[in-house]
Parts: C-alpha cells; sequence; structure tokens
C-alpha cells in the first residue's frame, strides 16, 4: 500500500502528466489542422 504522505505527490504527478499530453495533443491537433489547410490551399 502507499503511504498517505506519498498520495498528493502521486496525484500531482498524474495531474501533470494528464496536463502534459492533453498540451501536446492540442498541439499535435492544431499543427495536423495548419497542414491540412496548407494541402487545401
Amino acid at each position: 500500500m502507499l503511504a498517505i504522505s506519498e498520495i498528493p505527490i502521486l496525484s500531482s504527478l498524474i495531474f501533470q502528466v494528464s496536463f502534459t499530453l492533453v498540451l501536446s495533443g492540442l498541439l499535435l491537433w492544431q499543427a495536423f489542422q495548419a497542414l491540412n489547410e496548407v494541402k487545401d490551399k
């Protein structure tokens, strides 16, 4: 079992990882949209 003192660290780590994934996903999506616009022109 995890120690109770480790839970905030773990949850903040999970939050950071998920935030980074969402941010990189948005950047990738924007880049993909920009590429599609260039292709259409």
